[in-house]
């Protein structure tokens, strides 16, 4: 068990006193809402201490299972361990922050997939004498994420495959353009960013083409009908459509998607 520097008595024992005060009871809140944990283990003699909230991460009890970074470490995936094993030697060496990010082994685990960030502890002499772990359970944060990029995928999929030009604009940012910008303008997404689609506009057609520049309301939608300038200097009539999402909670703005077709 570890140490306490200014006390005989073991961390652990320590923490255990301090649980009915509330300062100790609102991090232990906090580690069972934000479900994040710690560890902390000294290099003289390879002790480790687990904060509440690991033990919850780990799925174990203190009765069940003792601190031991062995243990741990057999609980990640192979793969893992080498990354892990040089993030924590190089914090060791240069004292430095570490961080890495870990899979476990049991698929039916209480925490997949946990991303750790921590420092090492340095004694009076300056030489390093223990290192610290914070770990945080990012298992629904990476499957929502994976989820979230394989809608996009699916998404810019089917744009591709549109004969309109879709774009989403975040703050006049083309952030996506449909392959068929290419295929109508033979224009890239850099030549359009920040408004400067109005360069690409018959002079005759300015007034127009503005309109867009304009914010839709929620549930408005914008339309103007010009001409723009092909790649190759002729000019292609265009419909554009914009419209504007907001969230549905905050009414926040959150981005606008323009369909624009040609209608020469």
């Amino acid at each position: 068990m570890a140490q306490d520097r200014n006390s005989d008595r073991p961390v652990a024992d320590m923490a255990s006193d301090a649980r009915p005060q509330n300062g100790w009871k609102h991090f232990d809140l906090a580690e069972r809402a934000a479900r994040f944990g710690y560890w902390r283990t000294t290099l003289a003699d390879n002790k480790t201490f687990w904060s509440p909230g690991m033990y919850r991460l780990l799925g174990v009890t203190p009765e069940q299972q003792a601190p031991d970074a062995d243990w741990l470490l057999d609980q990640i995936q192979a793969d893992d361990l080498a990354t892990l094993r040089q993030a924590i030697r190089e914090a060791i060496r240069t004292r430095s922050p570490f961080q890495y990010r870990t899979h476990s082994k049991d698929a039916s685990a209480n925490s997949l997939i946990v991303d750790t960030h921590g420092e090492v502890e340095l004694g009076e002499d300056g030489r390093v004498v223990a290192v610290v772990g914070v770990c945080h359970d990012v298992t629904a944060q990476v499957i929502a994420e994976s989820e979230r990029e394989k809608a996009q995928e699916r998404y810019r999929v089917m744009a591709d495959g549109a004969s309109d030009i879709i774009m989403l604009h975040e703050n006049d940012r083309v952030v996506f353009a449909s392959s068929a910008l290419d295929r109508i303008l033979k224009r890239t997404p850099e030549e359009i960013q920040d408004g400067r689609y109005l360069e690409l506009v018959h002079p005759d057609d300015i007034a127009e083409a503005q309109k867009l520049r304009v914010r839709a309301r929620p549930g408005e939608t914008l339309t103007a009908t010009y001409r723009a300038q092909h790649a190759d200097g002729h000019y292609v009539w265009i419909e554009a459509t914009t419209r504007a999402a907001y969230d549905s909670i905050t009414g926040e703005f959150r981005h606008e998607i323009s369909v624009s077709r040609d209608i020469t």
